[in-house]
């Protein structure tokens, strides 16, 4: 048996080993149980953190994204799915346009490849829409119930007259058109073929009183 000596690598200390050991020790006792006792402590630390690494499914395409329970915003989607996301979002506006609303000239925006372009902003739409039901609220005050769809017997047609269910060819009689606000108008025509009076001068809207 050959007895040696040499330092601790942490403290420097005096350790007395002998050469026939398998496994000649680094450092002393009291450094060693420090040395084991803070490898514990990373090995706990390095478990905790692990713990907080989670998967889940991506909610497009269904491949495993892992997440931290730290994190503030946790991805639904993996990063091939963002990716494609972000690219439709650029050739989407690619496709964006800009119009002024045709009521109140807001702007509208809106993409060429819509099937229905819009005229009118939210705002009007719903301005219009409670109009309508004011003006059917309101079909019985105004008289609505004049405006019938009738057999004119003259022409052999259908058609709205103002007045009894015998129209004469003087009855005014009317028309539905849609206006440029979208909305269904019934025009009044009483203009009398035998005056030479302006035509234009006979036809009054109702403004939708018997169709709302």
């Amino acid at each position: 048996m050959h007895w040696k000596e040499k330092s601790c690598k942490r403290c420097g200390a005096t350790i007395r080993y002998n050469d026939t050991w398998d496994h000649i020790p680094n450092y002393c006792k009291s450094c060693k149980e420090k040395v084991n006792t803070e490898r514990e402590e990373r090995e706990k630390k390095k478990a905790a953190e692990a713990a907080k690494w989670l998967e889940k499914p991506c909610k497009q395409c269904g491949k495993t994204i892992r997440y931290n329970i730290e994190w503030t915003n946790c991805p639904n989607f993996c990063p091939e799915c963002k990716e494609k996301f972000e690219y439709e979002k650029r050739q989407k506006e690619k496709n964006r346009r800009e119009k002024p609303c045709k009521g109140c000239g807001n702007i509208i925006v809106y993409y060429t490849d819509w099937k229905n372009i819009p005229s009118y902003c939210k705002d009007c739409k719903a301005k219009f829409g409670e109009e309508r039901k004011g003006k059917m609220n309101n079909q019985d005050e105004h008289g609505s119930q004049d405006y019938k769809l009738r057999f004119n017997y003259i022409t052999g047609k259908n058609d709205f007259f103002i007045g009894n269910d015998n129209p004469q060819r003087n009855d005014g009689h009317g028309h539905v058109i849609i206006g440029d606000d979208g909305q269904v108008h019934y025009v009044r025509d009483l203009y009398n073929p035998k005056s030479k009076t302006d035509r234009n001068d006979a036809v009054s809207y109702d403004d939708g009183y018997f169709f709302g």
